[in-house]
């Protein structure tokens, strides 16, 4: 890791929408970001979300009770 020292790990709220899977994409290009932490509503598949950095995280931040994101 050389000039650009970003944070290790990122966590993209709404991955699967459209700014989210650009944002995604943009990140699993970054030698500085080791992990992205991908959050949506739906299960998430193919590019971006094939690299090995991507983690999902399937939950619903609208709902309180939703105990997969807390």
């Amino acid at each position: 890791m050389t000039g650009n020292t970003g944070p290790r790990a990122v966590l993209v709220t709404g991955a699967g929408g459209n700014l989210g899977r650009k944002i995604v994409a943009m990140l699993a290009r970054r030698d500085w970001c080791e992990t992205i932490y991908c959050l949506d509503i739906a299960p998430l598949a193919g590019a971006p979300f094939d690299s090995p950095k991507c983690r999902p995280v399937i939950a619903d931040l609208g709902d309180p009770g939703d105990r997969r994101w807390q």
